[in-house]
């Protein structure tokens, strides 16, 4: 549609089905479609209508949405779809008595098999070689939970099968593959186009693509978070242009008019050619996903040698945290080492409790730096073990949590072995369920899911080993799955319908009992549940200020 849009601000006025016909027949290398093709397939409802891009019509989206409209009316027997990114897009545009509105989800794991299947289908005629490709993919995806993140994103997980299909196998490394992932965007993501952008820049070249986005990357960065876990940081198109103009004339030693006409040329060609940078709404611009903000920023960190300024500065602010993770990870052993080891002996406020130097030292570990000081790694773990030891009233039930996922977050990299060995010595005093855990994540054990019937009752069990765990349960009259779920000492029940996990019980030291939420309609209960009884503990109900919670002391009863 934004080339649609184009057509007409050059001065062409075809309509909808003129401008399809005459892209049908540019495609078809000038072959001629019989008069009335498009008419014939129309009229009798047998077409399937795909408009894209609603979002990236900037100029002429009045007119634009009039001939949709006007085109669909005409041939409102066939089924239309039209898509747009939410920023783009505001609801009052098509009605909903005209189309019924969706929201695409992320991908939950099983789109992502499905997706990596049917993408070696169409593209390994082997059967075995594909049915071995999409083996290892998935696996590559399992042991990592961060690239599995990105996977959920189609566009994100497309660029990784890319990448997966001409190399084999993922790299290991982060930001190995974010450096594949940006390559492939801004080079070889459409090879037609890639040798054209002479024809849209007049100072840059394609060489020059890489370093500019590394600098605008860091200036983004600068500015602040986005708010958006998957989001980046949302940038006026002014400022975007002004910022652009600064970057291109300090390196193409250019007069700043021409700087600025070559940054407005820059933006619609990054945005037209590699999808890396995009219009998130009107006039407001942002990465595609903030992983390649932060990817980026690190590399124009790297690229200046900034890389100690930058962790004094940043250190324990969440903004800058994968920043700094990626810039480590890509040092040589001996920068690696000196910058984990000044984190490590860094005078952080409130360390004694809060543990933050150490925690980082760990997740850098899990990034496999290539630190080769075996002394250094096995000071970070035996510190991290001693915490995981230590009593967790004395050490904090969120300081406990993210001890586990730090020495579980080692697994697959070169300090999985070390880590293990240090926690077996300590398995004793370690949680048995927390001791399972760390098996399964450092390689020792494979996790099973089995199932168990009893009567009509099934259960799936998690199998480590030769423990057993009850995973999920199903009974007649139930409306969903229940799961077990634990965090550190504390545990829930999950009801799980569909793809949703709604907290059914939950229990934790110090509790009498269990707390289970109850719903009636648009009424909550919180009910206290001791054996067999149940206590209403809390109740919210609309229009109500705040929660009623009955309160006991003998024989009075109060509600608060």
């Amino acid at each position: 549609m934004r080339d649609l849009a184009k057509d007409w601000t050059e001065g062409s006025h075809s309509s909808i089905l003129d401008y399809v016909r005459q892209r049908a027949e540019t495609t078809m290398q000038g072959k001629v479609l019989p008069e009335g093709f498009f008419e014939n397939w129309l009229s009798d409802g047998r077409a399937l209508i795909l408009l894209d891009g609603l979002d990236e019509v900037v100029t002429n989206r009045h007119r634009v949405v009039e001939q949709i409209s006007a085109f669909v009316g005409q041939f409102k027997e066939n089924l239309v779809i039209i898509t747009s990114r939410p920023a783009g897009y505001e609801r009052g545009v098509f009605r909903t008595e005209e189309f019924t509105h969706y929201q695409l989800l992320s991908f939950e794991d099983g789109k992502i098999e499905a997706f990596i299947d049917k993408w070696y289908d169409s593209r390994v005629p082997d059967k075995e070689e594909a049915q071995r490709r999409k083996k290892s993919l998935k696996a590559a995806l399992d042991v990592n939970d961060r690239i599995k993140l990105l996977a959920r994103n189609p566009l994100l997980l497309t660029i990784i099968a890319l990448i997966h299909r001409y190399q084999a196998e993922l790299p290991r490394e982060r930001y190995k593959l974010y450096d594949k992932a940006v390559e492939t965007l801004l080079t070889s993501w459409d090879a037609n186009k890639e040798l054209s952008n002479h024809q849209k820049l007049e100072y840059l070249r394609l060489d020059d693509l890489r370093r500019l986005m590394e600098s605008l990357a860091y200036w983004i960065h600068t500015q602040g978070s986005g708010g958006d876990k998957e989001g980046g940081t949302l940038i006026d198109r002014d400022e975007l242009i002004d910022q652009l103009s600064k970057d291109i004339e300090r390196e193409k030693q250019e007069k700043q008019h021409y700087g600025k006409e070559e940054a407005k040329r820059f933006v619609d060609f990054i945005q037209e050619r590699t999808g890396l940078l995009n219009e998130q709404g009107t006039n407001s611009y942002a990465f595609v996903h903030k992983t390649f903000q932060e990817y980026l920023c690190a590399q124009d960190i790297n690229y200046r040698c900034d890389v100690s300024a930058c962790i004094q500065e940043h250190l324990h602010d969440s903004h800058w945290r994968e920043v700094l993770l990626l810039l480590i990870a890509q040092q040589r052993p001996k920068e690696a080492a000196t910058a984990i080891r000044e984190i490590l002996d860094r005078d952080s406020e409130y360390e004694q409790w809060l543990h933050r130097n150490l925690l980082f030292a760990g997740s850098c570990l899990a990034e496999d730096s290539k630190v080769e000081d075996r002394g250094l790694s096995q000071e970070i773990l035996q510190k991290l073990v001693e915490l995981e030891v230590r009593d967790e009233g004395k050490v904090g039930r969120r300081v406990c949590a993210r001890v586990l996922g730090t020495l579980c977050s080692l697994g697959g990299t070169k300090f999985e072995k070390q880590a293990l060995h240090l926690l077996k010595e300590k398995a004793e005093d370690i949680g048995e369920w927390r001791w399972q855990e760390y098996q399964v994540a450092l390689g020792e054990r494979m996790r099973q899911l089995r199932p168990w019937f009893s009567g009509s009752t099934m259960k799936i069990l998690l199998c480590v080993g030769e423990q057993h765990w009850p995973w999920a349960i199903w009974a007649p009259g139930m409306n969903g799955w229940w799961r077990p779920w634990f965090s550190g000492s504390t545990m829930k029940i999950l009801l799980c319908v569909g793809e949703q996990h709604w907290p059914w019980a939950i229990w934790a030291p110090g509790m009498n009992g269990w707390w289970r939420p109850w719903f009636s309609g648009s009424t909550m209960k919180i009910l206290l549940c001791v054996g067999e009884q149940h206590w209403p503990w809390a109740i919210w109900a609309p229009g109500m200020n705040g929660w009623w919670r009955p309160w006991f002391s003998g024989s009075t009863m109060k509600i608060l």
